[in-house]
């Protein structure tokens, strides 16, 4: 082995090795136009799938039999990444084999993939093609499994249903007929269609000139499935919500009876609870409390309520705690309390305060975690400043326990909302906290010390009981 310099080393070799990378792997060859890891894959599938009948094989293994047959030493990662790209048409004027619905075991992954595929090309027309593809596969993969149920969640096809709106009128229309045809009525109602009735219910607002076209759609999927008792109830929730939104009273009511049971009162609930939530989103209060006034069952009313409640806390805080007040179920309302919290114009309201307080007080520990959301948006307070000067003693973790409880304690405000018993129980859980996180610095500080050589492990036991008095 002969030594070189620096200078000779950069000049010989490193520019032969430099110019091997750009000439023989970085650039695709004329010839054929691959790189040598495209050009092993392409070798080893075409060994694989001679006739075309074999069965199809999942990304890694197709990777580890490259890797094997063809001599790729470059890492797993990187030979599956040019797999993948290589089955991707958005990436390549041609794809190399078709992705098959094995790839994935997730079916929202797979749905996700495939769908950010379709909107990340420059061309609509594109776009469509690839939407409708992935409609195709989203059904067979749905349908796949067994002869009951769907392998697909519904909010797969709502991801599809939004990404078909965004190619707009001219292109989406055959998105939507070619998802909705020849519909499985036992196993796809559900899944596919009330998902994509309930996008469709925003088409006046958002192309106005496609309205007759959605209509007439919907109608012709609708008129086989009306006249069959079970499936016209399971679709009458989005059905309702579809002609909500095309503004036909006349047609809402009629779904609204379709989905009505002569003795399970829940069947038209479910149908209210989709219109309440659609007139929520839209801001139209006035139209999903009247709808929230004709729910028959406590838990579904309660339901209605929440997502009245959200969508008020912005606009209409006053009208939000009301509605918050009206929820019986008292987990229901401590889980929208916790939202609320969030909201300033809640929390800014006196009224809408109170009302958080007195659903909080049986849970100490929210109690004061809402209590110190309260100091974070409102740093500059004096009550904050007396808080801190009254602690300063403390150490830092434990001055946040200690920060809730003497808030609690020293308004008198709160004070006259929450009962002594809750109030001292509130005492007591939090100065536990406050001494145990206080043991832990207590804890943390001494092993230092000994690690430093400053104190002797021998002494541990006795420094950690001069530190606790």
């Amino acid at each position: 082995m002969s030594q070189k310099s620096i200078t000779n080393f950069l000049a010989e070799e490193y520019k032969e090795f430099a110019m091997y990378t750009i000439e023989g792997r970085a650039i695709p060859s004329v010839i054929d136009g691959f790189k040598p890891t495209a050009r092993k894959i392409i070798h080893a599938s075409a060994n694989i799938w001679r006739t075309g009948q074999e069965k199809p094989l999942k990304v890694f293994q197709l990777s580890g039999k490259v890797a094997s047959d063809c001599f790729y030493h470059h890492g797993s990662s990187s030979l599956e990444n040019a797999i993948i790209t290589m089955a991707q048409k958005f990436k390549n004027n041609i794809k190399y084999w078709i992705q098959d619905i094995k790839f994935s075991k997730n079916p929202i992954a797979f749905t996700t993939e495939i769908i950010a595929a379709s909107v990340l090309v420059s061309s609509k027309a594109q776009s469509a093609t690839h939407l409708i593809n992935a409609a195709s596969q989203i059904r067979t993969r749905g349908l796949a499994d067994g002869e009951k149920g769907n392998a697909i969640s519904a909010y797969v096809w709502e991801l599809w249903a939004d990404a078909a709106l965004q190619i707009g009128t001219e292109h989406f229309n055959h998105c939507f007929e070619t998802a909705l045809a020849n519909l499985n009525t036992e196993r796809e109602i559900e899944v596919l269609l009330s998902p994509i009735l309930t996008a469709l219910a925003d088409v006046p607002v958002q192309y106005p000139s496609a309205k007759a076209w959605a209509l007439n759609l919907v109608s012709q999927t609708l008129l086989p499935i009306s006249e069959q008792e079970d499936a016209a109830r399971l679709v009458a929730p989005a059905a309702a919500v579809f002609y909500a939104g095309m503004q036909m009273p006349q047609e809402v009511l009629v779904w609204l009876n379709k989905g009505t049971h002569p003795i399970i009162p829940r069947w038209r609930d479910t149908v209210l609870l989709a219109l309440v939530n659609y007139y929520a989103t839209k801001n139209n209060f006035a139209q999903a409390r009247k709808y929230t006034s004709q729910i028959e069952l406590p838990d579904v009313s309660d339901q209605a309520r929440v997502l009245l409640s959200i969508a008020m806390a912005g606009t209409m805080p006053a009208e939000a705690v009301a509605e918050f007040a009206s929820i019986s179920d008292l987990i229901q309302q401590t889980a929208l309390a916790k939202k609320l919290m969030l909201e300033p114009k809640i929390t800014n309201d006196t009224k809408g305060f109170y009302q958080l307080l007195l659903c909080l007080e049986q849970t100490p520990t929210e109690l004061g975690d809402f209590i110190k959301t309260l100091l974070a948006q409102n740093p500059t307070s004096k009550l904050v400043g007396a808080i801190e000067a009254l602690f300063a003693k403390e150490t830092p973790l434990a001055s946040t326990s200690a920060t809730a409880l003497l808030t609690i304690c020293s308004n008198a405000a709160i004070a006259d909302f929450i009962s002594p018993r809750v109030l001292e129980r509130l005492k007591q859980e939090l100065q536990e906290t406050a001494s145990n996180e206080k043991d832990q610095l207590n804890k943390a500080f001494t092993a230092q010390l000994i690690a430093q050589n400053v104190l002797p492990a021998a002494d541990e036991k006795d420094f950690l009981e001069a530190l606790t008095k």
